[in-house]
């Protein structure tokens, strides 16, 4: 999210950029500032409009671009692979059945309900 966040960022800069001096927008491909810092020049402007677009469709999509349950599943297990290294395998298993269980949070997807018809029911439309 937070790439996202810069290059939503690194768009706005762009497009209030009236100078295409080349080190900036080049600087700005490799989503790297440093050179604002090492020159004595002023701050870039940024459309601010362009920002506030693009941070809002982040907000509005936040769904799509981040799977917050697996995030959330990845970190637990990562803690219990660095505090409990020798039985950390048993431990996520035990995790995610649990997880399961008692409070009916799983990462797998369900499936989609298969088409069924009423008995006579035929598809097509129409009457006769």
């Amino acid at each position: 999210m937070v790439g996202k966040v810069e290059d939503a960022g690194a768009a706005a800069i762009k497009a209030a950029a009236k100078d295409d001096s080349g080190v900036a927008i080049e600087s700005l491909r490799r989503r790297s500032l440093k050179f604002l810092m090492e020159q004595d020049s002023p701050e870039p402007s940024i459309d601010m409009g362009v920002y506030a677009s693009k941070i809002a469709n982040l907000i509005k999509n936040y769904t799509s671009l981040v799977d917050v349950k697996k995030n959330v599943i990845d970190q637990a297990e990562k803690f219990l692979d660095s505090q409990f290294p020798k039985g950390a395998s048993s431990l996520k298993k035990q995790l995610k059945d649990l997880l399961r269980k008692e409070h009916h949070i799983s990462l797998e997807r369900p499936e989609p309900p298969s088409d069924s018809y009423a008995i006579g029911a035929k598809s097509g439309g129409g009457a006769a």
